[in-house]
């Protein structure tokens, strides 16, 4: 017995249209992830290291004991009570805080600043001179954040979209 009636179901030519659409938006939907998390990352390390740097001052009028603020590289810091008067952060000094970033992250110096080896902040909360931090990526060097310490230890921080020609307060 044979049907004479419409046939249901797709053609291979059918199948295979959809399954490239599907591949294409799904290429585009990963490319779209990916610079999402990476654009994520840069932010919060630049909230990582505001957040820290307020923690690092509230220490240091606490216990009204200067803090030291290291730069080993430039995708990290550490700060400690530097017991010793050495300006380096030892097995001898009490650790206040520790961070590495991971992957692409890294901290500049912004002009005329540079990234220094290290801050200290006084018993009072305060640092010598104020300082320009930029946390960005090496893989979106267009999206940067510029972390402001002025001389009282207070921040602030700034957003730009075009490799630092407009920056915007970024919260």
């Amino acid at each position: 017995m044979s049907r004479s009636g419409p046939q249901k179901g797709f053609t291979l030519l059918e199948a295979l249209v959809v399954i490239s659409i599907i591949a294409i938006l799904s290429g585009m939907a990963a490319v779209a992830i990916s610079e999402y998390q990476r654009r994520n990352a840069v932010k919060e390390a630049a909230r990582s290291l505001d957040g820290d740097l307020a923690e690092i001052r509230a220490a240091a009028r606490m216990r009204q004991e200067a803090v030291l603020v290291q730069f080993p590289n430039n995708t990290g810091y550490t700060a400690c009570l530097d017991a010793d008067s050495s300006n380096t952060c030892t097995a001898a000094d009490t650790l206040v805080l520790s961070r590495i970033f991971s992957g692409p992250v890294q901290l500049q110096g912004v002009a005329p600043f540079v990234l220094p080896n290290a801050l200290t902040y006084s018993n009072l909360g305060f640092i010598n001179a104020t300082t320009q931090i930029t946390v960005s990526l090496t893989t979106v060097p267009n999206r940067q954040y510029r972390v402001t310490i002025f001389s009282t230890g207070s921040t602030r921080v700034e957003m730009s979209e075009d490799s630092g020609g407009t920056w915007a307060r970024a919260w």
